[in-house]
């Protein structure tokens, strides 16, 4: 992609939201790689999709996952995650896990999606935040997200 194609996906990005406009730019993503972007362009589309998340009261794992990707941006860039980055993944994190804790059920056990939230998000994906590998120290891995 070009300069100009550049400069159209971050003016479509910076506009305010309609439903017709979100639609446009998932297709333009589906057809440009985001390997040909550059990193400022790719946080504009990572903190997009957080604000339309956000917007349709929308948080799911895939939340996680778009923090993850803003901190190896901010990471690369040399830019300081802050505590209130660290804060809203730990929310995100809890929010995903509680949503299947039925409180009828007195064993974690007895309910099989909360004991499969607590492995995906806790045991497979937060535990490694901190241990040596391509995610060494995530900048994301607080005290709270610890407790």
């Amino acid at each position: 992609m070009d300069d100009s194609g550049h400069c159209v996906l971050e003016v479509l990005l910076r506009r305010s939201d309609t439903e017709d406009r979100a639609n446009k730019i998932k297709d333009l993503l589906r057809i440009i790689s985001l390997s040909d972007l550059d990193s400022h362009t790719k946080k504009t589309i990572l903190l997009k999709t957080l604000q339309n998340h956000l917007s349709s009261l929308s948080i799911n794992e895939t939340l996680l996952k778009t923090l993850e990707l803003l901190e190896e941006l901010f990471r690369y860039d040399a830019f300081p995650v802050t505590a209130t980055m660290s804060a809203a993944y730990c929310a995100v994190a809890v929010e995903c896990t509680l949503r299947y804790l039925q409180l009828q059920v007195k064993i974690y056990r007895d309910n099989p999606p909360y004991f499969r939230a607590v492995n995906r998000i806790w045991r497979d994906r937060i535990s490694h935040m901190n241990s040596s590998g391509s995610r060494e120290g995530s900048l994301l891995f607080s005290v709270e997200l610890e407790r």
